[in-house]
């Protein structure tokens, strides 16, 4: 039976359930539209971000705006074209990456993405690498997905020996390489050499997180931190929880500045700036208010030039604190990363198809000096999806170092 997941539209990710789904193998599709089947997904924290923080428009992607009560939880994963109606270089049997809904069967509309750095009437890529654009108007007016949340990119072949060689690869893929390249955006973006200056410090709470991780290795390549690019000198400090997060996120080496335990924040961070009055930044993907005002209390005033909030996996942490008096608490220049923005932004600057293999090249290496080494947990069906989401609610049962995939 076709199934789809809904959550509550409360904000709470305990809330949800599978449902029947009246998309299935057989529903017909309109004229620039394809039917697609789900592969794999994966579950990081973000999935829960996109529920806690409703008001962004997230559980809107594939769901009834109208619908007050339920949404549609939007995850990353890879699907296969059953059938296309009218969508130029798309074929049935293509796989495509990118966002999709929990759900067995569903359709998307698309067109071939331009790239506004093409000539006209240039040939196809020879690679096979093709680039579609979801084109539903709900989904063009929701502003925080208005350009990469949109774009969907073909993957490896779906013949069986193909397929099975992409496993890894796959689980992978949709695990962990959308929310790193965040990072990379990140460092190309509001914290960018430009932006930061000589002997400015990264202080990346939350930082064993997949995002927080593709951050500081974009950091240290691109920002002269010991990386292989040269740059201006930046300090990296990561702070995480103590025991086995802190092992783990030592282990990595891209913190090379200091990994604190958010208990020792206010007598140790202080140290872990170093000398001199580089700008200092804060950044933090966890949404833990009370590590961010700890942390600006250790900086001095003159150096706190900007804090960053990219997550908010700590939501049941903030509800049970005040988090609207935590956040009474910060100072200074607040801001919220935006990974669709900075990304349209290098699209437009260097073109679409040259931004996803540069993307996809980067998550490559990526892939081999940070995320090789992780596990991979694969559960199937709703039941495997239903204990992947009690692992991931249950931060504590879930290791950092551990890919949560689950195969429809």
């Amino acid at each position: 039976m076709s199934v789809k997941l809904r959550v509550s539209r409360a904000g709470d990710p305990r809330v949800r359930e599978f449902v029947p789904n009246a998309i299935d193998a057989n529903t017909p599709v309109a004229p620039g539209s394809a039917l697609l089947k789900l592969d794999r997904i994966g579950l990081t924290t973000n999935s829960l971000t996109y529920i806690v923080n409703r008001e962004l428009g997230f559980l809107d992607f594939f769901s009834d705006p109208a619908d007050s009560e339920w949404g549609h939880n939007p995850v990353w994963g890879v699907a296969t074209v059953v059938r296309a109606n009218g969508v130029p270089g798309l074929e049935p049997g293509a796989r495509l990456f990118g966002y999709m809904p929990v759900w067995s069967y569903f359709v998307l509309n698309l067109e071939p993405r331009a790239d506004p750095k093409a000539e006209a009437g240039a040939a196809a890529p020879s690679d096979g690498l093709r680039i579609f654009r979801e084109t539903s108007p709900h989904r063009e007016a929701i502003a925080i997905g208005a350009f990469l949340y949109n774009t969907y990119l073909t993957v490896a072949p779906a013949d069986a020996a193909a397929a099975a060689a992409a496993d890894d690869s796959d689980a992978r893929l949709v695990s962990d390489s959308t929310v790193a390249c965040a990072g990379l955006c990140f460092a190309r973006g509001p914290l960018r050499p430009a932006v930061l200056g000589p002997g400015a410090t990264v202080v990346v709470a939350c930082a064993s997180s997949r995002t927080a991780l593709g951050l500081a290795w974009s950091l240290r390549r691109s920002h002269g931190g010991g990386g292989d690019d040269g740059g201006v000198g930046t300090r990296v400090v990561g702070l995480t929880s103590a025991g086995r997060n802190r092992a783990f996120v030592e282990g990595t080496g891209l913190y090379p500045d200091g990994v604190l335990a958010y208990d020792e924040v206010g007598e140790r961070l202080p140290a872990a700036l170093g000398a001199g009055d580089g700008k200092v930044f804060l950044v933090d993907f966890s949404g833990r208010l009370d590590v961010l005002v700890e942390a600006q209390g250790a900086v001095p005033d003159a150096r706190l030039a900007a804090t960053f909030i990219g997550g908010n996996a700590a939501w049941e942490r903030n509800a049970a604190v005040g988090a609207a008096g935590a956040a009474a608490g910060l100072r200074g220049e607040v801001g919220r990363l935006n990974t669709t923005a900075i990304y349209q932004a290098w699209v437009e600057e260097e073109g679409t198809y040259t931004v996803a293999r540069e993307r996809m090249a980067v998550w490559k290496r990526m892939e081999k000096e940070v995320f090789g080494g992780f596990e991979t947990v694969r559960r199937k069906g709703t039941e495997g999806f239903e204990e992947l989401w009690g692992m991931l609610l249950d931060g504590e049962a879930r290791r950092p170092w551990v890919d949560l995939v689950c195969e429809f």
